[in-house]
């Protein structure tokens, strides 16, 4: 089975003091999905790469 999620850009965005404005941090991410925070039984990694 196969899940599709989409995430908005502006969900791994935080406001950057030293960049005054918007940011996204590049690298690999976890990402965990079940019933509640004791129970995660899917995991995918997710990568932020850099934008063109």
């Amino acid at each position: 089975m196969t899940a599709v999620v989409n995430v908005p850009a502006r969900a791994v965005r935080h406001w950057s003091t030293d960049a005054h404005g918007w940011r996204t941090e590049t690298g690999v991410y976890q990402v965990h999905a079940g019933r509640s925070a004791a129970d995660l039984p899917l995991t995918a990694a997710v990568d932020i790469g850099e934008r063109p």
